[in-house]
């Protein structure tokens, strides 16, 4: 027998027999070149070389023995000349290689695999919403024997705590929950458990426990295998206690091997670690998904186990009440009555009083004024012939001269027809409407809609896409032409985000093809149409002139439609308020326009005199919200331009001022108009995938409550006037109801010549579309400029605004419509938890970047709350962040198997480490270990000396 070991027995068991019959095949062995002891997402190998002389295994023909076959299994027992034992099963790999040669014969090569890799031949799904790390382990190991074959191992220990004496078990903690769904994607249990291991290396109060935790297997018999899952380096002994590891020196050691492939000191991988989830569970704003993720967090909590040893950070419920950990090793303290261990928290102390829901509508009553029309609620606004007065006209209120109207102005929001393109009128006739944020024709006039509008109040810092009507000569920035050789003068000009305007839309170059074209003038809150006789824009009047701008009677925010940050009975709710407070925020993040509209009997086109002015009653019949790009669209009140969403320190030398639009790639700028991954909003990247929230409407006259369903339209405007649309219902019963738009559920919409223009003869006469427009109506949906939002009921079947005909003349059946008409009611409509979903991202690193390094994305599709994806992310980045020692170590001698896969050690040497990490041994140079591989090869098994020998893979533990 060789020096270094004292016995070597390699058995074959037949699977055709069940693995009942077995043969000694020891003598047979030429050698054996690898066999290991390995965990942490590897499975064991080895490798045997026989003899195949006179075709021994291979051929019954020849040899007339049994011969080897796919799923056979073989023992390796070997015992060093110390004492210590290797005894592991395997099985044979679907192939195996006989050669033959002069020199050596006949040979049969096997390659052998671990008998647990059957736990990477089945699959496992389901999901686990906040259960402990223990459970998820125990059930995946279930799923297991469930789903096994007759002839797969059995599996032993999942079920049972690991014990360093037996070193099998599953050592997964107690004391911490999260949500593991696995349910999404199925995947081999054999992943899983190292996936769960690898979670609770996060900070406690993410769902970790500050450790890494290992997977290994042992096969004590030939359908057996012991799971042994175990706090990395604590395999046999505790990793933290010194005292307790063995040391290896290297002068004990024949030869150590420190390389660059294999080995040796690399620096930090990730600084950076980004990790995409659910396609669909993240949000922008992040406000929505990072809210509902606390809410989960917080309603699945652990209840509190006397026998579970917490650390400090931990959070358990108690007697209703949810309490975190001020200690750590805090076992057997009750929380209720243990101050010093344990304090209180609530909802408001995890998330209430720092996260909004509804980042666009939480305390956003202004940008959404903003994003109305006549938002600064001007005092008049005149062509010169006609004139809109706010109030009463002075000096001589009641009796205004000639072209004068008094009370004609005020705030109010547009409707889907702002873009009207209609070539296929009844008369044959086409009609074109495009809008405008503001009018001027000077650098005076335009440094006036600058203060309002454009960053900073600079002149030349408006977002792109922004328009002006040059209505008149143009002078200073609007003398001469664009940079393309356009006039500017009574045209269309756009800014380019770049210092340009260029002009889009040239009434005034075609003569008569665009006369009587309109232009709904936002700052105005009045259209506007070219008079191409009198080379003059006007203001549109006649009957219903004005019908796309419809003003309101207040626009605020209203209370949230979850109960909970308002909620201060602790008696009753502690989980939500412990001492009876409201949340910081989230108290009225709902935002409600409320419109009081007349009788149509009363107020009517006819009693309107025929001239329907932009503040009339009659264009009243309905709700309607605006969202204009950048949010907000004005630096009016408390809000300035793209303070929620836009450019966050705007300059000149900003290359665009993006977002100046909405995308639903998603993945251009961030809400705060930046690029890259190193900022805190970054996780607002993903692609939009539908339009969602919560929508109340509420409809009364005095005490008397209409009911029904009503249908509501959200229209999606781009950059080059395309309109899409998706329609939704709500109830009339004051209750907020969800909705949930797909992208993919809107459909393009073009505005339909008004209803006024064939009703009081104001044709237009062989208007001819403009140049500009494109004749395929492709919906640029990188450039969403515009959103509105409104209550369908005042429209007819073409959505034109005609509040007469609709319920009349198309639903003839006098129902809750018809009676809201004849007597007029206070109409509010109500939006909360306004977001768009997409895939849901977290990024960790991002606070703390000095050098970047960023890996691959991590993909975690079946994650879904961004707490959980932000914990795995932090996981991550604790190992990319470690910097990775690893010796390749080689030894032979008495003690071969004294170490085992996942046992911390020490490893002293003067020349190969400068650490000294042993707390017993100050002064020495030992780095402290854990075994990451163990590589065993023995040769000429029959003959020589020294013919075993050991390769240990040593790494330093992740901390």
């Amino acid at each position: 027998m060789p020096s270094n070991f004292t016995n070597l027995v390699v058995t074959w068991f037949k699977e055709d027999f069940n693995y009942a019959t077995s043969k000694d095949i020891t003598n047979f062995v030429q050698s054996i070149p690898i066999f290991t002891d390995a965990g942490g997402g590897e499975v064991n190998e080895a490798q045997i070389v026989l003899s195949g002389a006179f075709g021994q295994f291979i051929s019954d023909e020849i040899s007339s023995e049994t011969v080897i076959e796919e799923f056979d299994r073989f023992r390796i027992e070997v015992t060093d000349l110390a004492g210590n034992t290797y005894d592991r099963f395997f099985e044979l790999k679907p192939s195996f290689l006989p050669t033959q040669t002069k020199a050596e014969g006949t040979l049969l090569t096997l390659d052998l695999i671990g008998t647990e890799y059957h736990t990477q031949q089945v699959h496992f799904n389901r999901a686990f919403w906040f259960a402990d790390a223990f459970e998820v382990a125990r059930e995946i190991g279930e799923g297991y024997q469930t789903n096994r074959g007759s002839r797969q191992p059995n599996l032993v220990g999942h079920d049972i705590g690991y014990s360093q004496g037996s070193k099998f078990g599953n050592g997964l903690p107690k004391s911490t929950v999260n949500h593991y769904e696995y349910g999404l994607h199925p995947d081999y249990v054999f992943n899983y458990w190292t996936d769960i291991g690898d979670k609770l290396g996060g900070s406690v109060d993410t769902g970790g426990v500050l450790d890494f935790f290992d997977t290994s297997f042992d096969t004590p018999s030939i359908d057996v295998i012991n799971i042994a899952i175990f706090s990395q380096g604590s395999r046999t002994n505790d990793f933290l206690d010194d005292s307790s590891l063995p040391t290896l020196d290297k002068d004990d050691t024949d030869n150590v091997n420190v390389g660059e492939q294999e080995g040796g000191i690399n620096p930090p991988t990730g600084s950076l670690i980004c990790s995409w989830g659910s396609p669909k569970r993240g949000s922008l704003p992040t406000g929505h998904s990072i809210y509902e993720s606390g809410i989960f967090q917080f309603v699945f909590r652990p209840l509190f186990d006397t026998n579970v040893t917490y650390l400090t950070d931990a959070k358990v419920i108690d007697n209703e009440k949810h309490f975190i950990s001020i200690q750590d090793n805090n076992t057997g303290n009750t929380p209720d009555s243990s101050p010093l261990f344990w304090t209180q928290i609530d909802m408001a102390d995890e998330f209430g009083d720092t996260v909004q829901y509804s980042e666009w509508t939480d305390g956003k009553a202004q940008q959404w004024i903003n994003c109305g029309s006549n938002h600064t609620d001007k005092p008049s606004v005149t062509d010169g012939i006609t004139t809109y007065l706010r109030g009463e006209f002075a000096p001589d209120p009641g009796n205004p001269p000639a072209g004068t109207f008094e009370f004609a102005l005020a705030p109010g929001m547009f409707d889907c027809n702002i873009v009207i393109n209609d070539n296929n009128t009844t008369d044959g006739e086409g009609f074109f409407r495009t809008y405008v944020d503001a009018r001027a024709t000077d650098d005076t006039e335009l440094g006036l809609v600058a203060d309002i509008y454009a960053y900073s109040g600079q002149i030349n810092l408006f977002p792109r896409g922004f328009r002006i009507l040059v209505d008149g000569t143009g002078t200073d920035t609007f003398s001469g032409t664009d940079p393309i050789g356009v006039v500017y003068t009574n045209n269309i000009a756009e800014f380019d985000g770049n210092g340009d305007w260029f002009v889009k839309y040239r009434p005034a170059n075609f003569g008569s093809d665009l006369d009587k074209m309109q232009v709904a003038v936002i700052d105005d809150g009045v259209v506007w149409f070219w008079d191409s006789s009198a080379v003059q824009w006007k203001i549109q009047t006649g009957d219903m002139a004005h019908e796309c701008f419809h003003v309101y009677d207040s626009l605020t925010n209203t209370a949230s439609f979850d109960p909970k940050p308002t909620e201060t009975d602790f008696a009753e709710f502690p989980d939500v308020t412990k001492a009876g407070g409201t949340f910081g925020e989230n108290i009225d993040s709902a935002i409600t326009v409320n419109v009081d509209t007349d009788s149509l009997i009363i107020k009517n086109r006819i009693t309107e005199g025929g001239n329907v002015l932009p503040n009339s009653s009659y264009n009243q019949f309905g709700t309607w919200l605006c969202l204009r790009f950048p949010f907000s669209p004005a630096n009016t009140g408390s809000a300035s331009v793209g303070d929620i969403y836009g450019t966050a320190s705007p300059s000149v030398n900003f290359p665009g001022l993006e977002p100046s639009t909405l995308t639903t790639q998603n993945m251009d700028f961030t809400s705060r108009g930046n690029f890259g991954y190193s900022f805190a909003e970054s996780i607002d990247y993903g692609q939009l995938q539908s339009l969602a929230g919560v929508m109340k409407i509420e409809a009364f006259r005095g005490s008397v409550d209409f009911d029904g369903v009503k249908e509501v339209r959200v229209c999606l405007f781009d950059i080059v006037d395309n309109v899409v649309f998706a329609d939704f219902e709500v109830p009339f019963v004051n209750t907020f109801f969800p909705f949930d738009l797909p992208i993919s559920s809107f459909s393009i919409y073009r505005g339909r010549k008004p209803v006024y223009f064939s009703l009081s003869g104001n044709d237009i006469v062989d208007l001819k579309l403009p140049k500009e427009l494109s004749l395929q109506n492709q919906f640029e949906w990188r450039n969403i400029k515009l959103m509105t939002m409104h209550l369908t009921l005042g429209y007819d079947r073409f959505q034109r605004y005609s509040p007469e005909a609709k319920g009349l003349t198309e639903n003839p059946d006098f129902d809750d419509t018809s009676l809201i008409k004849m007597t007029g009611a206070n109409l509010l409509m109500s939006v909360d938890d306004l977001h768009f979903t997409k895939p849901l991202l977290a990024i960790a690193g991002f606070d703390t970047v000095i050098r970047v390094l960023s890996p691959e994305f991590l993909e975690r599709t079946h994650i879904s709350l961004f707490d959980q994806l932000l914990n795995d992310a932090r996981a991550e980045l604790e190992k990319q962040q470690f910097e990775h020692t690893q010796y390749d170590i080689r030894t032979s001698g008495s003690r071969i198997f004294d170490f085992r896969y996942g046992d911390g050690f020490f490893f002293k040497s003067n020349v190969l480490t400068d650490r000294e990490d042993d707390s017993d041994q100050p002064g020495s140079k030992n780095v402290k270990l854990v075994v990451e591989r163990l590589e065993f090869s023995i040769t000429s098994p029959g003959t020589g000396i020294g013919g075993l020998s050991r390769r240990i893979v040593g790494s330093r533990r992740f901390v």
